[in-house]
């Protein structure tokens, strides 16, 4: 074996392992449906720490690879996410920070078709007087690094 059979050998490998286009996206259709049951489930469960996590992550990942999240499944998750992150009490401030982030990005969505939902801007004025202007502020207990931008960005959005 030369040095030059080795490495055809192994770019044969390597190639053989990069996926084609089309199979990447009938694979992201399949895993879309599991990412918007996962965050229904923990939502509703108030298992945010594990499973809501674990899928918002996986939302997080599925849209940086580009993919499109359609109109329905959009809307099913900015209700969930919007009502966890503006009316749990016990929610980690970390945690609300990583789900609104993904709230500010679904809700940016450019060159998408317009989303038809209306969000109460109550439960989301509470929070951002909580974080600015409650006791969050106390030397005690910091606040989240960008939990208050991402909280005034979904406030924006």
């Amino acid at each position: 074996n030369t040095m030059g059979e080795v490495a055809a050998t192994n770019q044969l490998t390597i190639n053989d392992w990069i996926p084609c286009g089309k199979d990447v996206r009938a694979d992201s259709s399949v895993y879309l449906p599991s990412i918007v049951r996962g965050i229904l489930d923990g939502c509703a469960s108030g298992d945010w720490h594990k499973l809501l996590r674990k899928s918002v992550h996986a939302l997080k990942r599925y849209m940086d690879l580009k993919h499109t999240v359609p109109v329905k499944e959009r809307a099913l998750i900015i209700n969930a996410l919007y009502r966890v992150v503006t009316e749990e009490d016990g929610l980690d401030q970390y945690l609300q920070k990583i789900f609104a982030q993904q709230l500010v990005r679904l809700l940016k969505k450019r060159g998408q078709e317009k989303l038809d939902i209306v969000l109460d801007w109550r439960p989301l004025y509470r929070v951002i007087d909580f974080l600015f202007f409650g006791k969050a502020r106390i030397p005690q207990t910091p606040l989240c690094p960008y939990l208050g931008y991402y909280i005034i960005c979904l406030a924006r959005s």
